[in-house]
């Protein structure tokens, strides 16, 4: 018996926000790409802060989405 929301992946049985986390920092790397490619990276105060905030979105929204 589990109590966290699992996923089968190629037979394995894995916890649903470990693959949230890392779908998280991928879309996090990939807003980074956007911002430096349109000079968007330079108007930002404190970049970490931000690329941390639009993984911890991405990682909530699709946890809600996906679960809730």
């Amino acid at each position: 018996m589990t109590f966290s929301p699992t996923l089968s992946v190629f037979g394995s049985v894995f916890p649903t926000w470990l693959l949230l986390v890392l779908l998280g920092i991928v879309f996090a790397v990939a807003v980074r790409l956007v911002c430096t490619l349109t000079t968007w990276h330079e108007a930002l105060p404190v970049p970490i802060l931000f690329y941390a905030a639009c993984a911890g979105i991405f990682i909530f929204g699709a946890y809600l989405a996906c679960l809730a």
